[in-house]
């Protein structure tokens, strides 16, 4: 028999038990304390742990298990360690940081046998008596997948804050008797854990076919596809045998003639903060690179900066390469591409069309291992993964004879439609399932579902 249900009168809850309260956010936070950096590791015993954003397992709402000794250590002192250290049950809500595909706002519980302190980007929350702190947390996820979270994000320097005073302040949350929030607590952590498996799974089995479509691009374009031949030892490693008739090449010999060449972005004053503006010629920076997107941009500067930065200029053709970070990663310019400059974290280079297809360097640099981790290994800093032109010019490329492009491109086309296809029904699959246990959660927490005495 269902239940009575009643309009909580709050837009993201919707209707809810006939006897279940709503009560303030707030009114459930017993106390709220933000986070601290510390100071650098002095190697006493005030030396702690300090847990960061990028230690949330948010799929899970906790902290990753993490060895400790591979945990963020910082230096306290023991005024601060009493005033931080952390409890079980603690609830850590992000309160700075985040992006525009993770908005500022998650939530994890500390639930960690070690101690622990917690950085400056998160504060904690700690229940009163009348909520669960699991509970809480649920109500947290609910509320942020919802992306009511959104309502209370500040943003003015590129770094989103969370104005959670106001959040806990002006929201309700759906408020159940204890025996009812923790029958709710012991469903959805059985449901989630199975939902979670299948997920794990269904990325296991993408990341494999990702691996078999890499390993049979890798074999066209070193072996080539005209079956069993006589092959040779290439001398390089992550190029391995090739064909007898091919042969290799170092990136410097094989650049176009022209002045596009080979450049680094513009270093030091050349290109600087101030030089930024909202529109106007693009910038091309490594989120253009690593998303291989030439519609949409977020760094312009003005017709002047770009004259003055004239020699940097990006045309259709030029293949972009990262430099940090996400090192190594290429995106081929195409035809369309606005006008623009390099940014300083991006390489540009071409190469001579008699040498390689565009399909072909693609692939190279894209769907292989062979430049990446050439680049890898020549990258001369040992802090930050930097990679300056001369480095990329002396990597070595398999010299595919120009009578076998079509064929090898024409193999790889099949079998890249073969596999793409099924990773995409799993890629549909996973966001099925990432909407299912986001309904499942706010479902049983606002009460639209029961939870049967027996969990």
């Amino acid at each position: 028999m269902s239940r009575v249900m009643k309009d909580s009168e709050v837009e993201w809850i919707g209707d809810i038990p006939q006897k279940w309260p709503l009560r303030r956010m707030k009114s459930c936070i017993a106390s709220r304390e933000s986070g601290a950096w510390g100071e650098e590791p002095c190697g006493d015993e005030y030396d702690t742990i300090c847990l960061r954003i990028a230690d949330f397992n948010y799929e899970a709402f906790r902290f990753k298990d993490t060895e400790e000794s591979d945990l963020t250590f910082r230096h306290y002192s023991p005024e601060i360690i009493e005033k931080l250290k952390l409890q079980e049950g603690d609830v850590l809500i992000e309160k700075s940081g985040g992006g525009e595909k993770t908005p500022v706002g998650r939530s994890v519980v500390f639930d960690k046998p070690y101690k622990a302190l917690y950085a400056n980007f998160m504060e904690r929350l700690r229940c009163t008596s009348s909520i669960l702190p699991y509970f809480l947390q649920y109500v947290f996820v609910t509320f942020y997948k919802n992306e009511y979270t959104r309502n209370y994000i500040k943003q003015t320097t590129g770094i989103q804050n969370l104005d959670l005073t106001s959040m806990l302040a002006k929201e309700f949350l759906p408020l159940p008797d204890k025996r009812e929030q923790f029958n709710i607590i012991a469903y959805l952590d059985h449901r989630c854990a199975e939902i979670d498996r299948v997920i794990a799974a269904t990325q296991r089995t993408i990341e494999e076919y990702k691996k078999l479509k890499q390993s049979i691009i890798t074999e066209a374009v070193t072996r080539g596809v005209r079956g069993p031949r006589k092959m040779k030892d290439s001398g390089v490693e992550w190029i391995g045998e090739i064909p007898e008739e091919w042969d290799i090449v170092r990136l410097k010999f094989i650049l176009s003639s022209d002045k596009v060449n080979l450049r680094v972005g513009p270093f030091g004053s050349s290109l600087s903060g101030n030089d930024f503006q909202p529109e106007g010629y693009w910038v091309y920076n490594q989120r253009i690179v690593l998303d291989n997107n030439f519609e949409d941009n977020n760094t312009f500067i003005s017709k002047s900066k770009y004259e003055e930065l004239k020699s940097f200029e990006v045309l259709p053709g030029d293949i972009l390469i990262t430099t940090r970070g996400s090192i190594g990663k290429v995106a081929i310019v195409p035809t369309c591409a606005p006008k623009g400059v390099l940014h300083p974290c991006v390489i540009k280079f071409r190469i001579s069309s008699n040498i390689y297809s565009e399909a072909i360097l693609r692939h190279i640099f894209n769907e292989t291992e062979i430049a990446i981790h050439q680049i890898l290994d020549m990258s001369n800093s040992t802090t930050i993964e930097v990679l300056y032109s001369n480095a990329l010019k002396n990597i070595w490329l398999p010299r595919i004879p120009k009578e076998e492009w079509q064929e090898i491109e024409q193999c790889i086309e099949r079998v890249a439609v073969q596999i793409d296809s099924v990773i995409n029904k799993k890629q549909q699959l996973l966001t099925q399932l990432e909407s299912y246990k986001k309904s499942v959660i706010y479902e049983y927490v606002t009460g639209k579902r029961e939870v049967p005495e027996c969990q």
